[in-house]
């Protein structure tokens, strides 16, 4: 029984030993450096890390401005009577994201724009301590290894701002890590505490909770394969999976009533954009040289056989892989649902290996090569941020030409929801929020730009119903039609939004011309403000 009790531990402890030191049960101690220098190695690569965070007043990270404009009418929409003539709030299960349910507090507490950078630099915290968390749980011990994971922070879908998946992969990576360690722990305290545990992680990110339960389920498999009897592997399988039924069933009844829109697998550039996740972001050579100093590492390290695999890892890794390769690049109207297992594969890979560094000077030279990518990463970073953030400022100049409370309509724009800065500074009504899994709804009066049909399908046709635009002539019905079926082609997947008309239901557009200007509609429009790459508009009947 002792014997067997040991076996079973080899999947978490030692099973990374080679032969020889199996036979002795010791390992190198130079791959066990001090703890306070492990300690310092991993602050100072965090302090670098959030260099970029702290520099800019507004993180230029995709739709983590649609998360900001929303925590603002959360905010503020109960003293706000603009607001609530355009926004309501509906929570209800997987009506809500981790952003949805702290960074309001926490807006309230710093402000709106310190609590942005406070949870993204969270963020990356619960990412780290997540990936040594694992590595500690699978090996035994703390080594430099897992700060290998620091490369991978400015990944794409940080970038894009999926912020909500990555805080809560982190949170996945931690309870991961505990199921591992708490597996002496009595039945009738693990389970309970895990499915207590399955169900926040569930209210913070449905992905990282699907994530999360295939890697519990394959690596439970993994370890009941090794079990002597059938009753035992059963045992070990239902008592993983009991923490998801409470999750299970609420995700189960509530996803589709959520979630709802077209499924399309991608081509083929979607899939290499998702196996590059982890280390291109926005496409420029600092990341190919990224990508390139890391494969010839693991190739030089795979030659050496200086790399191993946590015993017990393989199937989960392989099974989060075909489940990455599967995943469709656009579910249920969740655009780039595709880029969120590679991620995950890329903290988790780093987590279930080890290296034997023989030697301070190998030791000295990994950390050393750590720091510098590192560097290279966050001073990119910085300059592309910088010319981003001169973009976000000469916008919110230009945008308090808006009257608080109008009806804005946007095209597509080259900086990912800049508009939703209106919305922050002049209280407008922007549609293009995001309302799918959120607690943001639009009330009875917004509500009527919806239809039956989705907003990609539609071929735009302008017929003017107010008596006001009815002496339009032809040129002007074409011209707002092409302002409109470029809205429509940008528009989001599972929208139903018909664009077609609308001068009849905005006060202004904000047209995003990059740098070539012209009035795209003369008869309709009056310019109020612009700038060097849009133009805002005051929408209005033609002349008499």
């Amino acid at each position: 029984m002792l014997r067997r009790r040991r076996e079973s531990n080899r999947v978490f402890r030692g099973s990374h030993l080679s032969t020889s030191e199996e036979r002795t049960g010791t390992t190198s101690s130079s791959s066990v450096p001090n703890p306070l220098v492990v300690f310092a190695c991993y602050a100072g690569l965090f302090v670098v890390a959030c260099i970029p965070i702290f520099s800019f007043a507004s993180l230029p990270l995709g739709d983590v401005l649609n998360h900001a404009a929303r925590v603002y009418i959360l905010n503020n929409l109960e003293n706000d009577q603009i607001l609530q003539t355009f926004y309501t709030v509906h929570w209800d299960l997987f009506s809500f994201q981790s952003t949805d349910l702290l960074l309001p507090p926490l807006a309230r507490w710093f402000g709106l724009e310190t609590a942005v950078r406070l949870f993204t630099a969270t963020t990356f915290a619960l990412l780290i301590a997540g990936t040594v968390a694992v590595h500690r749980a699978l090996f035994g011990r703390v080594t430099l290894w897992p700060a290998g994971a620091f490369l991978f922070l400015y990944n794409f879908p940080l970038i894009s701002g999926q912020i909500s998946f990555l805080f809560s992969t982190g949170l996945s990576l931690l309870l991961f890590a505990a199921w591992i360690a708490t597996e002496r722990w009595p039945r009738v305290v693990r389970i309970p505490v895990f499915a207590a545990a399955s169900f926040g992680l569930m209210l913070c990110h449905f992905f990282a909770l699907a994530a999360y339960g295939l890697l519990i389920m394959v690596f439970t498999l993994a370890r009941a394969r090794r079990a002597p009897t059938w009753g035992q592997r059963l045992r070990e399988l239902v008592e993983a999976g009991l923490p998801f039924l409470p999750s299970g069933i609420c995700f189960l009844s509530s996803f589709g009533q959520a979630v709802d829109g077209p499924t399309s697998y991608g081509g083929i550039s979607n899939k290499l954009v998702a196996l590059l996740a982890g280390t291109a972001n926005y496409g420029r050579w600092p990341d190919f040289l990224m990508t390139f100093v890391i494969i010839i590492a693991l190739w030089w390290l795979i030659r050496r056989k200086g790399i191993v695999v946590a015993t017990g890892m393989r199937l989960p890794v392989f099974a989060l892989l075909l489940a990455a390769i599967a995943m469709p690049n656009l579910l249920r109207g969740v655009f780039a649902a595709d880029l969120r297992l590679p991620c995950l594969l890329y903290f988790l890979l780093v987590a279930v290996t080890e290296v034997r560094l023989e030697g301070r000077r190998y030791a000295v030279a990994f950390v050393a090569g750590v720091f510098s990518l590192l560097l290279l990463r966050v001073g990119t970073t910085v300059v592309l941020w910088s010319d981003l953030e001169a973009g976000y400022r000469e916008f919110r100049v230009a945008d308090q030409a808006l009257d608080r409370g109008s009806r804005v309509a946007v095209t597509p724009a080259p900086y990912w929801n800049i508009s939703c800065f209106a919305v922050i500074d002049r209280q407008v009504f922007l549609p293009v929020l995001a309302t799918t899994a959120t607690p943001l709804a639009f009330t009875g009066a917004a509500r009527d730009l919806y239809s039956d049909t989705l907003a990609r399908s539609r071929i735009v046709r302008w017929h003017p119903a107010s008596p006001a635009f009815a002496s339009v002539g032809p040129e002007t019905v074409r011209q707002v039609e092409q302002v409109a079926q470029r809205i429509t082609e940008a528009d989001g997947f599972s929208s139903t939004i018909d664009w077609s008309d609308w001068p009849e239901r905005f006060d202004y557009l904000i047209d995003f011309h990059s740098g070539r200007p012209g009035n795209p509609v003369p008869a309709l429009l009056t310019e109020v403000s612009r700038g060097s790459y849009f133009a805002i508009y005051r929408i209005h009947p033609p002349p008499r």
